[in-house]
């Protein structure tokens, strides 16, 4: 089997060295094979090519992680986790081939979701209690890598970039950010595939006053997001 830019050219080489009794296998085996070089002739790489620019909006349930952090009150420390709910995302990523099999992507989205203190000793009684709604606004540029090309893509891709929190209550707060994904593409036809991903973010959550809101963390931590996503890409 040879490949040229996407197009499999399938090339049989008969024997007659041993038959196959009651023609069975063979049949299976010849099916087999007419069915993956069809599939293989009928859907040609859709990888990055460089100029081409591929748009993939899509939508995404995210895991919310936790970080440590204390609340100073009356000259006592109370110490405990935040959490971060899990929710929705919607976003859209744009990228460009800078050669074949590798992109740059910059990744644009949005997730309504909220913070939750959840504390063994603390003013709060020590039950889980809603701190305040937040937006997370995500900005990233991403380094895409193809693994191989095919019908069936399989790919990884490493970004950095910055996340926004617009809470209800206190001030907005941009950190840090830095991923890693792995993911496939499905081909639909030339211009169109489904994508499905896994992304895990590293929310930078500095030492200092007012690491959030009116609460302050006792160490430089990341706050961790998982994320699984489907869309559409589209090349143009």
């Amino acid at each position: 089997m040879f490949y040229t830019y996407g197009t499999t050219i399938a090339i049989c080489v008969c024997s007659q060295s041993k038959r196959l009794e009651g023609g069975t296998m063979k049949t299976q085996i010849s099916l087999t094979v007419t069915l993956i070089t069809g599939l293989m002739i009928v859907a040609p790489a859709l990888a990055w090519e460089r100029g081409r620019v591929e748009i993939s909006p899509y939508v995404a349930y995210a895991l919310g992680g936790s970080f440590d952090d204390f609340y100073s009150y009356n000259g006592n420390e109370y110490y405990g986790n935040v959490d971060l709910d899990d929710g929705t995302q919607l976003g859209v990523r744009m990228g460009i081939g800078v050669a074949r099999g590798i992109g740059i992507e910059f990744q644009a989205a949005y997730m309504p979701t909220a913070f939750y203190a959840d504390r063994d000793e603390s003013f709060f009684g020590g039950s889980s209690r809603k701190i305040t709604d937040v937006d997370l606004t995500i900005f990233q540029g991403s380094l895409m890598i193809d693994m191989a090309r095919g019908p069936v893509i399989p790919y990884m891709g490493m970004g950095i970039g910055s996340t926004t929190f617009n809470m209800d209550h206190g001030d907005d707060s941009t950190r840090f950010t830095a991923s890693l994904a792995g993911g496939f593409k499905f081909r639909i036809n030339s211009h169109l595939s489904f994508r499905t991903e896994i992304r895990g973010y590293g929310i930078w959550i500095d030492e200092g006053n007012n690491c959030y809101d009116d609460y302050d963390c006792d160490d430089d931590q990341y706050l961790r997001i998982l994320e699984s996503s489907f869309g559409l890409s589209v090349k143009i």
